[in-house]
């Protein structure tokens, strides 16, 4: 079995305990005393019978003595030396243990049984598991078909920008206001310099996991209330990027839980939370330069435009733990997150709609959790598309804007080579998602390569 999730394993677990795996295994022996011996030969054939009688008499003689099959499902690394990776599967064991205490009799029954009978069992197991499995899948994706999240659109627009080979920094310094040029030359934190948020697969991960648990943790259904998409523990921001109020949504959390959400576990281990906490801070000492355009409609109809830029981070975090007096030690620790207003500004309108259950999906079609930069950003991109409704679902760009889309920082070395095979890893990721139907990588009218994208309408 291909990797799975960890709800899929208890579920599996669960379906192990219903199936009376003994009466398998008399059915199997049973089977295996058919295959009846022959030749032409009749000395031959003698012998070839009196072996099949021995056979047949040891293997009742070893059924009598199973009180039970054990059903386990296990981890395997399976080596994958073209990428040099340890890849984790699952497979089905049967244990077959005997009622009898004496030791020449469970040698007898292992040996007897131990071999080719078991091995069949263990495959048919395995088989009515993996059925079980698929149908298990199927319902809940038809559940999980109704769980979808927001993503503010203005977030994936600055997500998906690129560096613009075109200007160098200077060119970007002199296009900013006075103000922003003394905070960008007095600053201590790690700002990047250019427009829009370039982000690490690792840090993908972690705004992917913001956005679902703010959907999560907020009002979702009604945009015309204060609280719709604002968390539980919001904070208005009276001058915001260039003036204005704007509200950044509050969540309150722990790192288990954010642990939980990243990595797909139930019990992530604490290695894993010691990651997503190195992961955290480095992001959250992070300052990006946003520089995006809001569409208003006033009272009387008329279209507004607000210009937004600024340096600001992705979030920030405010400690919060509990203590049974007021100096004693803690007993519970969590704390709030306060994410940048882009998070919510204007998802009533401009939205980018996903599965809630988008990261467990990246990864069971990975094949692991570790999920390229690459993915994560074509995941973005064809979401987006989506969102726009294209005629017939059909998408073209051109090979060089996507590789750049992709993998901006590699195609500014470049390293074409890399960028063409993530691009090609990718794309088959989202084929197993079944976000894409199909692809083609053609030639544009002017003779460059061009990729040519199918989408499935019915995803969402």
């Amino acid at each position: 079995m291909e990797i799975l999730t960890d709800k899929e394993l208890d579920f599996l677990k669960e379906e192990a305990k219903k199936i009376k795996a003994i009466d398998y295994l008399k059915e199997i022996a049973k089977k295996h005393d058919l295959l009846f011996p022959d030749s032409n030969k009749p000395e031959e054939k003698k012998r070839l019978l009196e072996d099949h009688n021995r056979r047949k008499k040891a293997t009742n003689k070893a059924v009598k003595l199973v009180s039970r099959v054990d059903i386990d499902i296990v981890e395997e690394g399976i080596y994958e030396p073209k990428d040099q990776t340890l890849k984790k599967e699952y497979c089905v064991l049967t244990r077959i243990i005997c009622k009898s205490s004496d030791p020449e009799d469970q040698i007898f029954t292992e040996v007897t049984l131990g071999s080719g009978i078991n091995f069949f069992l263990s495959y048919t197991i395995e088989q009515i598991l993996q059925d079980r499995l698929d149908n298990y899948r199927i319902t809940e994706a038809e559940k999980k078909k109704k769980e979808k999240f927001k993503k503010a659109g203005h977030l994936v627009d600055q997500m998906l920008q690129t560096t613009n080979q075109k200007n160098t920094a200077l060119d970007l310094f002199s296009e900013l206001s006075e103000d922003l040029k003394i905070e960008l030359e007095g600053g201590t934190t790690d700002k990047q310099f250019f427009c829009g948020v370039s982000l690490t697969a690792s840090e993908m991960k972690i705004q992917d996991v913001f956005s679902i648990l703010l959907s999560k943790q907020s009002q979702t259904e009604d945009y015309k209330k204060p609280n719709y998409y604002t968390g539980v523990k919001p904070e208005v921001i009276t001058d915001f990027l260039g003036g204005g109020k704007a509200i950044a949504p509050g969540l309150e959390l722990s790192l288990y839980a954010i642990a939980k959400e990243f990595t797909g576990k139930k019990n992530p281990s604490g290695e894993e939370l010691k990651n997503v906490k190195k992961i955290l801070d480095e992001l959250g000492r992070k300052h990006f330069f946003f520089k995006y355009t809001e569409e208003h409609t006033n009272s009387k109809g008329a279209k507004l435009y607000k210009h937004r830029e600024g340096y600001r981070p992705l979030f920030y975090i405010d400690p919060l733990y509990i203590t049974k007096s007021r100096d004693g030690e803690k007993i519970a620790e969590t704390f709030i997150v306060v994410l940048h207003p882009i998070y919510r500004e204007q998802i009533e309108g401009k939205f980018i709609l996903q599965p809630l259950d988008i990261l467990q999906q990246l990864t069971l079609a990975n094949g692991g959790a570790n999920i390229p930069l690459a993915t994560l950003r074509l995941k973005e991109y064809l979401f987006s598309i989506i969102a726009g409704k294209p005629k017939d679902y059909e998408h073209k760009i051109g090979a060089r804007k996507l590789y750049e889309k992709l993998e901006p920082k590699l195609m500014q070395v470049p390293r074409l080579a890399k960028v063409k095979e993530n691009t090609t890893r990718a794309i088959e990721t989202l084929l197993k998602m079944e976000v894409l139907d199909r692809y083609e990588l053609g030639k544009s009218q002017i003779g460059e390569d061009m990729y040519i994208f199918y989408l499935n309408k019915n995803y969402l």
